[in-house]
């Protein structure tokens, strides 16, 4: 839960995601030879108690709970809240009070944003000359905003050039954004949209949100294409 708010998100879960990581600290007035209790509530609400003696190396490092063993496993589960907590007792049978961290975790995630060339207008994926409108250099896309997202959320977008680099951006989602989408109508350099006789071009979008979750990719992609047949030939025949 690397900024501590409480959520542990997808990213944040990496490797392994049924199980998240702890430290425990010593505090600096607990003595090599106390006894550290730790307890595991998991997400179903059953809990797991254990006691270790600290060691040098755990009063200088702290006591990892890297699921390295059954005692040191916290689980997590998609919903659902888990705890690890912590007493010292001293070498005279004193116990401290309780030290504990939570986290829910959520893979919770919008849907996709939908993108739509909206220059390629049969949607066939070509991009002839009619169609391109007045700038031949470029095309124009729409990203709609799913219903489940919230103002505040991020829309993430990349644009993949004719020649095949990327150039990528962020903006938050405002109720405009939600109710009209956001317009890639090449007005800055990020809203740029370029084509090339011949090659494809191609919008995508993910959505960031608040939790940290990104949704699925939605993309458009159109080919360029400005072929012509010859000209037909003419003859008036009784000449």
């Amino acid at each position: 839960d690397t900024n501590n708010d409480g959520i542990l998100n997808r990213n944040e879960n990496g490797i392994d995601p049924n199980t998240t990581t702890a430290k425990i600290e010593i505090p600096a007035n607990a003595v090599v030879g106390d006894t550290l209790n730790v307890t595991v509530t998991n997400p179903d609400g059953t809990q797991r108690s254990h006691s270790v003696t600290i060691t040098p190396d755990i009063k200088t490092n702290g006591y990892i709970m890297d699921n390295s063993t059954a005692d040191k496993t916290v689980p997590v589960q998609d919903g659902k809240v888990s705890t690890v907590s912590a007493t010292i007792t001293n070498q005279i049978g004193n116990e401290s009070p309780r030290g504990s961290d939570s986290v829910k975790f959520d893979t919770t995630t919008t849907s996709a944003p939908i993108v739509t060339i909206t220059e390629d207008t049969n949607n066939d994926g070509i991009l002839n000359r009619n169609e391109n409108g007045i700038d031949p250099n470029t095309t124009t896309a729409k990203i709609e905003i799913p219903a489940n997202a919230v103002v505040g959320d991020t829309l993430n977008v990349t644009v993949t050039d004719p020649n095949g680099t990327q150039r990528t951006h962020s903006v938050t989602i405002t109720q405009d954004m939600k109710t009209n989408g956001y317009i890639m109508d090449n007005s800055t350099a990020d809203k740029t949209v370029p084509v090339q006789d011949g090659k494809v071009s191609t919008v995508s979008a993910t959505i960031t949100n608040q939790i940290g979750n990104e949704s699925p990719r939605g993309s458009d992609s159109v080919k360029f294409d400005t072929t012509t047949p010859a000209a037909p030939t003419v003859k008036f025949t009784e000449d």
